[in-house]
């Protein structure tokens, strides 16, 4: 018995197309001091034909100190002009950035003392911050006449913000410091008439006069007002007995003031 067999061996051919297509990477949950532009922080995307090269733009919703939140729309640049166009495939993908705490250690100048012919010193602030932290300083002077020691005083006082960690209505994120400046005047004012001068008395050991002296002050500092004290040395041994100055707390009596004289 013959057996006959036959073997029929059917072909399919099937066609597909691919259409282009750009997948972006995933969503990111990231610091304020992470780079956003290092594509390997946050991610390149998968490409499937289509013609162009991938680009990205950027829409931010973002406070202070970079924190916020990032979209990011990936694209295929067909036409080259480096802008997204209505058409071009594109997707999206979410950045979000949290911030980073850090310390703020503040090294605040040193007081000065200085001499009227000196420049005043311009010294600021210097800080270590966190990584994403801005901050910001203010200064102002108020001078301030002193005794006869110095010209002037200068308090000069900063004020350093750190804008990330501030609570308006607080203190909170915000440092003060006063620097002082002294000004020294050590120019020696020069008495005109320093001769001794003897005054004679009456049978009841009593006496009456007067003495008068003007002084040239060559201060450096400009015009500065020139305070007198009279001492009495009743018996010429070195002792005095009486003092009269400007201020009842420098001596104990009071000299008033006659006649005030600046001489340039």
């Amino acid at each position: 018995m013959n057996l006959r067999f036959s073997i029929f061996i059917c072909f399919a051919f099937f066609s597909f197309t691919i259409n282009a297509a750009i997948i972006c990477p995933p969503d990111k949950y990231l610091t304020c001091h992470d780079d956003i532009h290092d594509f390997s922080v946050v991610g390149y995307p998968t490409i499937l034909g289509g013609v162009g090269q991938a680009r990205y733009s950027d829409q931010r919703s973002n406070a202070v100190c970079n924190v916020g939140h990032v979209t990011r729309t990936w694209y295929l640049d067909a036409n080259g002009n480096q802008t997204y166009d209505l058409g071009e495939h594109a997707c999206l993908q979410e950045i979000y950035l949290s911030y980073t705490p850090g310390e703020t250690v503040i090294d605040w100048p040193a007081d000065k003392i200085i001499t009227c012919k000196d420049a005043l010193p311009n010294d600021i602030p210097s800080w270590i911050s966190g990584p994403c932290d801005i901050v910001g300083i203010s200064k102002q002077d108020q001078i301030f006449e002193t005794d006869t020691k110095s010209c002037y005083k200068i308090l000069r006082t900063f004020t350093v913000v750190n804008w990330c960690i501030h609570v308006p209505g607080t203190t909170i994120g915000i440092w003060s410091h006063t620097q002082v400046i002294k000004i020294d005047d050590k120019s020696k004012p020069s008495i005109i008439n320093c001769n001794p001068i003897e005054l004679g008395t009456d049978g009841g050991c009593d006496a009456t006069f007067t003495v008068s002296n003007y002084a040239i002050d060559p201060s450096p500092c400009g015009q500065q007002k020139l305070y007198w004290t009279a001492e009495v040395d009743l018996w010429a041994d070195g002792s005095v007995e009486y003092s009269y100055s400007h201020s009842n707390l420098d001596s104990s009596f009071l000299l008033p003031v006659v006649k005030k004289r600046t001489i340039c």
